[in-house]
């Protein structure tokens, strides 16, 4: 039978979309970890929480004081990951899901003036992207991935696309 697996992940995550979002915030961070079911060697069911942090872009506000906070997305996922046919130290794959961001945007002034009223929502969102998993050890694997997402927001989608490496743990078989 096959054992569940156990996977961390850290890496930088980048506000793609949203005419505000897209300019008001820079290039940020992201944590994450998540546990993974091998259907097969070549289909495994994954289900993933993510912290996105971003601050505000200080080049945005050149001429003028400005006052806020960063943005922070929360995520989670269920996803189906694809195993494309694996080489001697690794293999590549794809991966699909659909879950929840909850986004959360505060406040934002410019020379005293409030340019963007932040807000928190939780919409669906939808999640692809690919990557690819180092074998180190029988129970231990390095990966890099790249997965975009698009959360279906009220006004507009938000559209962010974060870049993780991590590290996957194989429990001992028995």
């Amino acid at each position: 039978m096959k054992k569940m697996r156990y996977f961390f992940s850290n890496g930088i995550s980048e506000i793609t979309y949203s005419r505000a979002y897209s300019r008001l915030f820079k290039t940020g961070f992201s944590v994450g970890f998540g546990a993974e079911h091998p259907f097969s060697e070549n289909i495994h069911a994954q289900s993933q929480f993510d912290f996105h942090y971003f601050g505000l872009d200080k080049r945005a506000f050149s001429t003028y004081q400005y006052e806020g906070s960063g943005a922070m997305i929360f995520s989670f996922s269920a996803n189906i990951k694809l195993l494309l046919p694996a080489g001697k130290t690794g293999t590549p794959y794809f991966i699909e899901g659909i879950g929840f961001s909850m986004l959360n945007f505060k406040d934002v002034y410019y020379g005293g003036d409030l340019l963007y009223s932040g807000h928190t929502e939780a919409p669906v969102t939808l999640f692809f992207g690919w990557g690819y998993e180092i074998y180190l050890s029988e129970r231990v694997n390095l990966f890099t991935e790249i997965k975009y997402a698009v959360a279906f927001s009220t006004d507009e989608s938000t559209q962010y696309l974060p870049f993780k490496i991590g590290i996957c743990l194989n429990p001992k078989k028995q």
